[in-house]
């Protein structure tokens, strides 16, 4: 474990909230306790705001992503304690949270970045629930003189909340005139000085994005927290299928199902397998797949224009 990750244990007791065992707050065990704590004993206390609680349940709906869920309720149950122990005039550690995703196309990396610009909003760490997606494309310029100023404007947009940097192992090339690594400088020399008013995550592919940490030793420095994302399981695939179909007010039938599963069973074995972002596509072409098919038949069934058939994928 990350040595700037703590963990809590945390139980629920006599019907109330969650709170936090010793020796950060005493539980509420019994009514003695609770109305000794309604009188405004000092010694009893609980966290007074837990707004943040709703963005951890909106990441729980997600499917799969166990390890990544586990994490961020360690940190948010981490910095919410942190937040609440600075405003009772308490030593604090540094708070930076500047982060490294790794993991492949299509297993939720943007989707629990947006996500955790909400959280950490509501925890108190980040001014506004703002979020940020670049690539390289919007921070290396082509001239000289043209890159430190076009990452600067992109940090300057994204203080306040999140900056999300995808592929960010692109700002790293092997051709000595390249201007990526002149990217990445700003970028750390903002991030140390700011590191209270912003959080950067750099996302990408597993082993690229390890290269490009030890591209630069004040990356891994600055950069406390790397959260790898597993690719989703053929179950986990069929589930969010299923979840994409029922956007659309689509059912898909036990054959198509497991004709899905036959082809995300050979995809997977390809290196730049897309895991959702696949099984969307393959939802959405099915759909136009399916329309074509009822516009060509003489009739059919009103109950076929929500299913999706094997003949459909």
């Amino acid at each position: 474990m990350s040595q700037n990750t703590l963990t809590f244990t945390y139980a629920k007791a006599a019907g109330k909230k969650v709170i936090l065992d010793p020796p950060l707050a005493k539980p509420v065990a019994s009514a003695p306790a609770a109305a000794a704590s309604a009188a405004g004993d000092p010694e009893w206390t609980a966290l007074p705001d837990r707004q943040y609680e709703d963005a951890l349940r909106e990441l729980d709906q997600l499917i799969g992503l166990e390890p990544i869920k586990s994490t961020i309720h360690e940190l948010a149950h981490y910095t919410a304690v942190q937040q609440f122990r600075k405003k009772q005039g308490y030593k604090t550690p540094s708070m930076s949270m500047h982060m490294a995703f790794l993991g492949n196309p299509g297993t939720g990396k943007t989707t629990v970045a947006r996500l955790l610009a909400k959280l950490f909003h509501r925890i108190g760490i980040l001014k506004e629930e703002k979020f940020r997606e670049v690539s390289r494309v919007n921070l290396v310029g082509n001239y000289v003189g043209h890159t430190a100023k076009d990452t600067m404007a992109v940090l300057q947009e994204a203080r306040g909340g999140i900056l999300f940097i995808d592929e960010a192992y692109s700002l790293v090339r092997d051709n000595p005139n390249d201007f990526g690594m002149e990217a990445v400088e700003t970028l750390l020399k903002y991030m140390e000085d700011h590191r209270n008013e912003i959080i950067v995550i750099f996302a990408g592919y597993r082993e690229p994005m390890l290269k490009f940490l030890s591209s630069n030793p004040g990356l891994a420095s600055r950069i406390p927290y790397q959260l790898h994302f597993p690719d989703y399981s053929l179950d986990e695939l069929l589930s969010i299928a299923t979840y994409i179909a029922k956007e659309y007010d689509y059912k898909v039938s036990s054959a198509y199902q497991k004709a899905l599963m036959s082809l995300c069973f050979r995809e997977k074995q390809k290196y730049n397998f897309s895991n959702a972002r696949f099984v969307r596509n393959c939802i959405e072409k099915s759909i136009r797949k399916q329309n074509a098919r009822l516009a060509k038949a003489a009739v059919f069934q009103l109950e076929e224009l929500n299913l999706l058939r094997k003949e459909d994928l």
